[in-house]
């Protein structure tokens, strides 16, 4: 018997679902990219970091 199907792929030829793969791709790779783009956008530049209080110790004798 032969096994002739229409809907298979040789090792030769490309996927027909490529277009998938890559739009697939590119919105994984977006889905990444944007929050840490939006973050670097939206994050102020003029951070003021605050010393913590320093206290001195008091040594005494007993």
């Amino acid at each position: 018997m032969e096994s002739s199907s229409s809907n298979s792929v040789s090792p030769g030829e490309k996927s027909p679902h490529r277009l998938a793969e890559i739009v697939g791709t590119a919105i994984a790779v977006l889905t990444l990219i944007v929050p840490l783009l939006a973050i670097a956008h939206y994050s102020s530049n003029d951070v003021q970091l605050e010393q913590p209080l320093s206290y001195s110790l008091q040594r005494t004798d007993n």
